[in-house]
């Protein structure tokens, strides 16, 4: 793995794979965002050999090796087209800890390639909405849309869920970037305040703690803190499409009193604490997207009884939910979901 057992590192934080072929083989990667009084690194692996680790400020990977960054925390391989039909993909880092000019917790996100230069990307890069602040923990979560074969543009979602909405503290925000190729168009940036978003701009709610794209366009965005009502962190979910120009808002909120799930609204679910996705082994690219073959998001709430993970369909009557043993409390199921 390239590194050493320590107490703290919290090796296996995030997880990331990406398939290989005859020529690459499968690549894994592993954040440990605690190591070094939670500077953060990634170790990564080709097959179940040759591992090495990457952190701040060594081996072409760009920024400073400082406690409290916690790089790794967030991670995920994606790749794109070029040329002829030549691959080449991205390592992305999320380090939400990270100190952008004197700001704690401002947080960056890294990719890491493995032809192209490695870039570092805050809210203070050229392009991307913002200002890196105190507290915004940009970087916290990742997600890109993905489908094979690969499209191009594709949408690269980047969570803050510490950040600012006016006066509003750790109200949350995402950061849609559109890439094509190693370029990246301009970028779009979303919070409760967006017209057609459900709910209201709220201290705490932490918007964008949890992204997964469905298809090439369709993002889930995992809002675990959520008020409803009187009711203290129930938490919901915004799934929003995002065309080539414009965004459009195909479900309503989704949260617990939703048709299918396994609970109701309570306080402190947390519903909408991890969002994954599955998408479609028949699905095309076209908007609006295909009706025929199943994709699916998974919604977890650990916090309610024993936890429950929701799992919404594209096709009505597969909605389902997953739960533990009968009468399991505290186990926390689905605290994490892939």
């Amino acid at each position: 793995m390239g590194g050493t057992v320590e107490a703290g590192d919290e090796f296996g934080y995030s997880i990331a794979a990406l398939g290989g072929n005859d020529e690459y083989g499968v690549k894994f990667a592993f954040g440990a965002p605690g190591e070094n009084n939670d500077a953060g690194v990634v170790n990564w692996t080709v097959g179940l050999s040759g591992g090495t680790q990457k952190r701040q400020g060594s081996d072409g990977v760009p920024g400073q090796f400082r406690a409290g960054d916690r790089f790794g925390e967030a991670i995920g391989f994606f790749g794109y087209l070029f040329g002829e039909g030549d691959e080449d993909w991205f390592l992305w880092v999320g380090a939400p800890g990270d100190m952008i000019n004197g700001h704690p917790s401002a947080g960056s996100v890294t990719a890491v390639s493995r032809y192209a230069t490695s870039r570092v990307y805050t809210q203070n890069t050229a392009g991307i909405p913002g200002t890196a602040e105190t507290g915004d923990r940009f970087g916290a979560s990742l997600a890109q849309s993905e489908l094979p074969p690969l499209p191009d543009p594709r949408m690269v979602a980047i969570g803050a869920p510490g950040e600012d909405i006016g006066s509003v503290k750790d109200a949350g925000s995402v950061t849609l970037l559109k890439r094509s190729g190693t370029r990246f168009l301009p970028a779009i940036s979303l919070s409760q305040a967006t017209g057609g978003i459900a709910g209201t701009v709220e201290a705490g709610d932490q918007f964008g703690h949890a992204l997964a794209y469905r298809d090439d366009r369709t993002l889930a965005i995992g809002i675990p803190r959520e008020d409803l009502g009187s009711v203290v962190d129930a938490g919901s979910v915004q799934i929003v499409r995002v065309g080539k120009s414009n965004l459009s808002f195909p479900y309503p909120s989704i949260t617990e009193d939703s048709r299918g799930t396994p609970g109701v609204v309570q306080a402190r679910s947390r519903f909408g604490s991890s969002v994954a996705a599955l998408p479609s082994s028949d699905a095309v690219y076209r908007d609006p997207p295909p009706t025929y073959g199943e994709a699916v998001f998974a919604i977890s709430s650990p916090f309610q009884n024993g936890g429950s993970v929701y799992v919404l369909s594209n096709d009505p009557n597969k909605t389902r939910s997953w739960q533990p043993e009968a009468g399991a409390t505290g186990v926390r199921f689905g605290q994490s979901v892939s």
